[in-house]
């Protein structure tokens, strides 16, 4: 297994250019058998809320909600 944490996520746009949009703060390489799998949990904040989101074979397995953002 390996891991790293604090890992932006980001869009990248067709210009380049990239948009933050949540931090992954812990992501793992696991091996299932023959699979590798990525896991990731961490926060999206774009869209106008904030969520902590579990992945695990690419099925999404958990989602908080943790804010709302209202812009008028």
């Amino acid at each position: 297994m390996k891991k790293a944490a604090d890992i932006p996520i980001e869009i990248i746009h067709d210009d380049g250019t990239r948009t933050v949009v949540g931090v992954a703060q812990d992501v793992q390489l696991v091996k299932d058998g023959d699979e590798d799998i990525i896991k990731v949990s961490g926060m999206l904040r774009y869209g106008g809320t904030s969520e902590n989101v579990e992945f695990t074979k690419d099925v999404i397995t958990n989602v908080i909600l943790n804010g709302i953002g209202i812009t008028k």
